[in-house]
């Protein structure tokens, strides 16, 4: 059994000036060096040995650390950071004349790894910083625990430095949601590494944001299907779309990462959430406490012992509101004794669709004493069902109403020729 959940997700969207670091594929060739700072702490000498296979004070090892400084994969012990916009560089162009003192100050210069240099190993992905003008897309949507939708660079603005004073309004009292906020709160402890829910297979490396931002008009539009299944979890897929004229579940979406920790039983409960308590886990699965009385004129239900729901904007705790949905083929079970009684008599009755002597109707009606085991005891049902001449008798007053019925459970009987006759 599943559920599909689907809702129109509120997008808002930013301008504002960025640090961040872009994923480059050529960039891969310093994990060699990264994977060194898993060992502890790396010099310029240990970088020469293990990777050069050259002296200590070959330039190389500092020049190479130095740029993974820059790039804020690693940082010096001594807490001065190299920072450089400028691009690759080539690592061995520059010619410094050092003393021996100051040579061996820095082959012996420790640097660790920081988050994102543990981040670029475990991913295998090197993020190169610069500094643009950036559109975020972002949303408060609960369901979301990454925020940011998309992060794109705003073509109208140029990657020179100076771009922080062009086109950028400097208002603090942004009108824009928490997730910018709570996004600069998160930037200020460490760079964060970022999956943009709207772009597939995308990441983006924030190192830092400026303080004034400017409000634009969300580029895209975003639905969402929640599809929770009773033994597999819950997996979410987005659908953004860049002109917002087709119908939900016409464009492709794609599936996103997101902790959604609710079980199914809860999801139920949350769904039914005026009558939760009668949500209740039975065998492999869930089911819905009814009365009889609820579901008399149902007879596919009663039937089955599954039924259809129809919920008006259902709300989930901790991951929002959303769509009308119909809760398709929920099994149901009695809510009370009484009502197990009365379901047991009517399956009894329905089951009897063909001439039937004694024997054939005790059959039937052990069958449906039993239906309701384990909730209800087998032994109860049993002894509220008519015996067959009860049953005959029933059928005996309404035979102007149910003929056939009357028929089934009284004409073997009559045409049975008794011994002696």
């Amino acid at each position: 059994m599943g559920i599909e959940l689907k809702k129109q997700i509120l997008v808002e969207a930013c301008k504002t000036l960025l640090d961040v670091g872009i994923p480059r594929e050529e960039y891969r060739a310093f994990l060699p060096a990264l994977i060194l700072g898993e060992e502890g702490e790396i010099t310029p000498a240990i970088v020469n040995e293990k990777l050069f296979f050259s002296e200590a004070k070959d330039p190389r090892g500092r020049l190479l650390l130095e740029r993974l400084e820059t790039y804020r994969l690693v940082e010096s012990l001594e807490n001065k950071p190299y920072v450089n916009y400028s691009g690759l560089l080539s690592l061995f162009s520059k010619q410094e004349t050092r003393t021996e003192d100051e040579e061996m100050r820095t082959e012996s210069k420790e640097y660790i790894l920081t988050e994102t240099g543990k981040a670029a190993i475990r991913d295998r992905t090197i993020f190169i910083p610069e500094q643009d003008v950036f559109i975020l897309h972002g949303t408060d949507d609960p369901l979301f625990s990454e925020p940011i939708l998309a992060c794109k660079k705003d073509n109208g603005s140029s990657s020179h430095p100076n771009t922080k004073n062009k086109g950028i309004r400097k208002d603090k009292s942004s009108r824009n949601g928490l997730w910018l906020k709570a996004l600069k709160e998160r930037v200020e402890q460490e760079p964060q590494i970022i999956h943009p829910a709207a772009e597939k297979n995308g990441a983006v490396q924030i190192i830092k944001i400026d303080d004034g931002e400017e409000r634009e008009e969300p580029h895209f539009s975003v639905s969402v299907q929640l599809t929770i299944e009773a033994d597999q979890g819950a997996i979410l897929t987005i659908y953004p779309e860049e002109k917002s004229k087709k119908k939900f579940g016409s464009m492709k979406g794609h599936i996103v990462g997101h902790e959604f920790t609710l079980s199914f039983i809860d999801v139920l409960k949350n769904l039914f959430s005026d009558r939760s308590v009668d949500i209740i886990e039975i065998g492999d699965g869930c089911a819905l406490r009814v009365s009889f009385d609820e579901i008399a004129k149902d007879k596919a239900a009663l039937n089955n012992h599954k039924k259809n729901f129809d919920i008006k904007q259902p709300e989930i705790k901790g991951f929002g509101t959303f769509n009308d949905v119909t809760v398709r083929a929920l099994p149901v079970i009695p809510r009370t004794l009484d009502d197990a009684e009365q379901w047991a008599a009517w399956t009894l009755r329905e089951s009897i669709r063909y001439y039937i002597n004694e024997a054939r109707y005790m059959e039937l009606r052990e069958r449906a004493a039993k239906m309701w085991e384990p909730v209800y005891s087998y032994d109860q049902i049993m002894q509220s069902l008519p015996s067959f001449y009860e049953i005959r008798r029933e059928y005996e007053m309404e035979r102007t109403k149910n003929p056939e019925g009357y028929w089934f459970v009284t004409a073997p009987s009559l045409l049975t020729i008794k011994e002696g006759e």
